[in-house]
């Protein structure tokens, strides 16, 4: 009999790229997901890759994730022949007169940071975007910036773990793990299996799973909706990431636009009303009042976890050896995902590996 397997669980970004990173490594991996590939939070992100401000941990892993971006998508379309959208755009932050104040605060912090940023009033803003509101007093670009499509990219992850033998399950959902000697054992709604590894990747999932230690963070859900606007790819209205105070507006290369998302701490509900896509409708077009012409063509929702304090959680169960966790990304899963889920690998493999950009958020035994 070979080697049990690491089985992860969550298919959303952290839980593919990570199966990724194992699987390059031989390991034998197994996916389970309680739903669709990329249907959870990742489903409901707009995808840009913007490093935070500030000094901090988090940004030294956000700007090394960034410049590994290019290559990293370049090689996931080419082994999963699937086109993920990737571009190189930049991005716009944007503010009406009253938020002027909290803009120019964003700004000095971006260059005491060492940030290559530029300060744009709202002449050199509409000259570089013209469909943008005559109301918009102010802006900064960030040239940076890269854009892709999430679910795209999540579906990349999970055709090349397909094609390297490892088994991605849909439709399971984990309802217990426990420990049998040296052997993991999950049991799920179709299945039980047995890993020497597991790995918890599902942020809200984490919280219906019995058996699980509480050294494994909790998590409190924040519903976030995106909407997708029928655009024309011949003539868009923004050919770079606009961001506000309430969001982003995000272009794709098919011509939809992407607005959103909202950030509802406590909401759960999956039904998405007609007053929250009207509101997200409303507020995009005080920054580029023709989005309120365009249709919506889809609308993707999400549960984003706060987990804590809400900082990064990697690591270890100290209770419960060989179980992992790659928890509280935010809006930064995306962004953060090469640099997190290399290191998160080498250190499930190998306990004295450096991990040089993520130890300071290691739980370790």
């Amino acid at each position: 009999m070979g080697q049990l397997p690491v089985i992860i669980i969550g298919a959303g970004i952290s839980g593919l790229s990570l199966a990724h990173a194992l699987s390059a490594r031989g390991e034998a991996v197994v996916v389970l997901e309680q739903d669709q590939i990329g249907s959870g939070a990742s489903g409901a992100a707009a995808a840009y890759l913007e490093p935070r401000t500030g000094t901090g941990g988090l940004r030294a892993i956000e700007w090394a994730a960034l410049e590994q971006w290019p290559a990293y998508a370049e090689a996931l379309e080419s082994a999963s022949g699937i086109d993920t959208d990737y571009r190189k755009d930049g991005l716009l932050h944007v503010a009406l007169p009253e938020g002027l104040e909290r803009l120019e605060r964003e700004f000095a912090a971006r260059q005491a940071a060492g940030t290559p940023v530029t300060w744009l009033d709202g002449s050199a803003l509409r000259a570089r975007q013209i469909h943008l509101s005559d109301h918009i007093a102010a802006g900064y670009a960030l040239d940076q910036v890269h854009t892709l499509d999430g679910p795209k990219l999540c579906s990349a992850l999970a055709a090349i773990l397909q094609r390297t033998c490892a088994d991605v399950c849909l439709n399971t959902a984990v309802l217990s793990l426990e420990v049998d000697g040296n052997t993991l054992r999950v049991t799920t709604n179709q299945d039980e299996f047995a890993a020497r590894k597991v790995a918890i990747c599902c942020a809200m999932g984490r919280n219906d799973i019995a058996g699980l230690p509480d050294d494994v963070p909790f998590s409190r859900p924040v519903r976030g909706v995106m909407l997708a606007l029928a655009g024309d790819a011949e003539r868009p209205l923004v050919s770079c990431v606009i961001k506000h105070a309430k969001g982003v507006i995000c272009p794709s290369s098919d011509g939809r636009l992407m607005v959103g998302p909202t950030s509802e701490k406590g909401e759960t509900s999956l039904q998405v009303t007609g007053e929250v896509r009207q509101d997200l409708l409303d507020t995009a077009a005080q920054f580029v009042p023709a989005v309120s012409h365009l249709e919506v063509s889809d609308t993707y929702v999400g549960l984003r976890a706060l987990t804590g304090d809400g900082a990064l959680k990697l690591g270890q169960s100290r209770k419960m050896p060989g179980v992992y966790y790659s928890l509280s990304h935010g809006g930064s899963g995306y962004l953060r995902a090469p640099v997190v889920a290399e290191e998160l690998a080498s250190y499930m493999l190998d306990e004295t590996a450096p991990c040089p950009l993520t130890s300071a958020y290691l739980t370790r035994p």
